[in-house]
């Protein structure tokens, strides 16, 4: 017991250390939970929270329009930790709860390999037997779960289930091959799949794989058609244990816009350099939580890795087939790094996005099990083994540094020299081969737990405060206003992707692998912000806001837009706007509107299409607007739009989104405006207005629509008065 609760408390010390360094509250203002931490995950167990305590069960939600909330519970919540995260949310920022689970979930792993291992063979108790038992599964457990996909990919704690269950995965199948014993991998299987059906795949092609490698190992043809029908009957079992999680999951996947585009993307059949991918062994690497490079990998866990491996293959006890069937195994996963059609198959036939190769715990996984049985027989080796390991590990690091250009090999060379000695000494009989086991320990944790530290210093944090401020501030000003849970409000320069679903205000924003195709398509043709897996308000028009019923916004002061709605608030950092032509969600208009089929190429004619099929006749007058090259300063295109007396303008551009667009001295940045679709504002007398983007590429031509505000608002009446056709 003793190891297992040395092995849970080594990396959870590591690791909050690390985020003590880097100021993660409660020893700073930053916050752990960056990228789809703070983008996606918060947000989502708020909305968690709600949907258990409304009673209404796991299937929709209201927010952003309306969606399927079972599939994003089965995609991002399943995991049993996330009643931890609820139940520590009743005591901390769900920052926070979420940050120490995230470190539970790390100790875990290590807790986890620790007892793997701890299941194998081991040497005599006399003679520092005793010491590598109880030692090197701590050492190769922390290794586990401090190894730069962990650090790097903390963020996604969706995905550490399937790191805490793949070494009991591993040993259930172990136990199905040698002792014919198979309702253990059902059950775990299961598990997997149900936990997260993402990296549940993963494992189950892990769990083929492993299991012809453990078939070619053990050798016993007699048993050979008998162990595939054992293990092709259990998955099975295990398929049909956790299909309430993925069959309705398959059908709602089917309906995303990643699930219908399948981005086979063949281009190129490589991903990166494979002696870069190599070299990401080495110490000189850094975890990283994101990258925009098919071919980037994290796959640090120990400067000591090669020469261990090395070490496994001169282990004159282990077979030559259990030696082939690694090197195959670690060939199939390492190569799965650069070929693409093998990362495409490892990744469920789709390309990841900005987090690529996430798969790679499990070649961590296998090249530690291989290196730990190495040092679990430590005593079997002798001096001239060692040293010659060390010369070719040395010659190997030269070879891999060489060809990927990386000769920041000095910290790796250091710590491969002193765990040769130490490990040299573990061989010596004469002398105490206990108290260098333990050095030897203590050394690969020092190893891998102060190359933890860099990593998370490099992935970076978050600013906690301000979304907490933030929150306080938006809620206090909605706090006079209670139709505002009844009516849609919007965010119009959010900071994260999901803080509308943060703050739990009912808005139309949504960002989520979940999200369905029909509705992104939906939210471009009226005018929306759209991108790979996510639909957001910033860029509508007034026809939008009547229709949904978006009553409310709120204007970040730093980032203003000007407004043609009435201002009935305003806070340090806030402006508070109410539609009066707001019509209520869920009204008979906007049941009708979800159900059409929207044709028009740009959102004018999609909004005349909406309003024609209410009854309500046309609205705007639609034109083309043509612009000219423009050299002066940064801007490329210009545009002059005349506006009538009375009119409102919209100038929808044609083309790839300009990051920064110049309207009458009003300079709007993409990050949080629709640079494709601009509001003109509302021309009191008749005017010119001068709009400049920073690209010329396809905004040669644009689509100009006016309409008076008067005919907007006969049709806002005409709606309210339910004479909807």
């Amino acid at each position: 017991m003793k190891r297992y609760v040395l092995a849970f408390l080594i990396p959870v010390s590591v690791v909050t250390l690390g985020f003590a360094l880097s100021g993660v509250y409660p020893f700073g203002s930053r916050s752990a939970l960056i990228v789809d931490g703070v983008h996606q995950y918060m947000a989502f167990y708020e909305e968690f929270a709600k949907m258990i305590r409304s009673s209404k069960g796991l299937l929709y939600s209201n927010h952003a329009l309306g969606y399927n909330f079972f599939n994003l519970f089965a995609y991002y919540l399943a995991s049993p930790f996330s009643l931890l995260v609820l139940l520590l949310r009743n005591f901390f920022y769900i920052s926070e709860a979420l940050t120490l689970v995230i470190v539970i979930k790390i100790g875990f792993c290590s807790v986890s390999m620790c007892w793997y291992l701890s299941g194998k063979k081991v040497p005599p108790a006399s003679g520092g037997g005793r010491a590598i038992a109880a030692c090197i599964p701590v050492a190769a457990g922390t290794m586990y779960a401090l190894s730069d996909y962990v650090i790097g990919y903390y963020t996604n704690l969706m995905w550490l289930d399937a790191v805490i269950m793949l070494p009991v995965l591993a040993y259930a199948i172990e136990r199905m091959v040698k002792c014919g014993k198979w309702k253990m991998y059902s059950l775990v299987l299961a598990y997997c799949i149900i936990t997260n059906y993402y990296t549940g795949y993963m494992l189950c092609v892990f769990s083929v794989v492993y299991f012809v490698s453990l078939i070619i190992r053990e050798g016993r043809k007699n048993e050979t058609g008998r162990g595939i029908v054992r293990f092709a009957g259990a998955s099975f079992l295990g398929g049909a244990l956790s299909s309430v999680i993925w069959v309705p999951s398959i059908f709602a996947l089917a309906q995303t816009s990643a699930g219908k585009r399948l981005n086979l993307d063949l281009a190129g059949f490589t991903c990166g350099n494979i002696a870069k991918q190599a070299a990401r062994l080495f110490h000189s690497s850094t975890a990283f939580a994101s990258s925009g490079k098919q071919g980037a990998v994290n796959l640090y866990c120990g400067s000591c890795i090669c020469l261990f491996f090395l070490l496994y293959l001169r282990n004159r006890s282990i077979s030559r087939k259990a030696k082939l069937s690694g090197i195959l195994l670690l060939a199939f996963y390492f190569f799965g790094f650069y070929f693409r059609p093998l990362n495409l198959f490892l990744h469920g036939f789709h390309k990841p996005i900005g987090m690529p190769n996430r798969f790679s715990f499990i070649f961590i996984f296998l090249v530690l099990i291989f290196c730990a049985e190495a040092m679990l027989g430590l005593k079997e080796y002798c001096a001239k083994d060692i040293l010659a390991c060390t010369g070719l590990a040395a010659a190997l690091v030269c070879l891999v540094s060489g060809l990927s250009g990386n000769w920041k090999v000095g910290t790796t060379f250091g710590w491969m020299i002193v765990c040769s000695l130490l490990a040299l000494c573990c061989c010596i009989k004469r002398i105490n081969r206990s108290f260098f086991v333990i050095l030897l320990s203590l050394f690969l944790v020092a190893d891998v737990g102060s190359h933890a530290l860099t990593g998370l210093k490099h992935v970076g944090t978050a600013n906690r405060e301000l979304y907490l401020e933030r929150k306080k501030e938006i809620k206090g000003l909605l706090k006079s206003f209670p139709d505002a849970e009844k009516f849609r409000t919007v965010l119009t320069s959010p900071r994260i992707r999901n803080e509308e679903l943060l703050y739990q205000i009912n808005g139309m924003s949504q960002y989520s692998s979940t999200n369905q195709a029909d509705m992104q398509v939906f939210i471009h043709k009226i005018g929306g912000d759209t991108g790979k897996n996510r639909y957001q308000y910033t860029g509508t028009s007034e026809v939008v806001d009547m229709l949904f019923g978006v009553k409310y916004f709120v204007d970040d002061k730093k980032n203003a837009v000007k407004r043609f709605y009435r201002k009935v608030a305003e806070s340090r950092n806030f402006i508070l706007y109410e539609n009066h032509r707001a019509i209520s969600p869920g009204n008979p208009a906007e049941t009708l509107i979800k159900n059409i089929r929207l044709k028009g190429r740009n959102p004018f004619a999609v909004h005349e299409e909406i309003l024609s099929r209410l009854g309500c006749g046309r609205l705007y007058s639609i034109r083309r607007a043509e612009g000219t090259r423009h050299t002066a300063s940064k801007w490329r295109f210009r545009f002059s739009v005349p506006l009538k007396a009375g009119e409102h303008g919209y100038l929808c551009l044609l083309g790839k989104e300009p990051v920064h667009v110049w309207i009458n001295g009003k300079v709007h940045h993409k990050k949080y405006s629709n640079n494709n679709f601009l509001d003109l504002g509302y021309a009191a007398k008749d005017t010119v207005i001068q709009v400049y983007t920073d690209s010329e590429a396809s905004h040669q031509k644009a689509i100009l629509g006016t309409y008076q505000e008067q005919a907007l608002d006969r049709i806002y009446r005409k709606l309210c008065s339910r004479q909807v056709t």
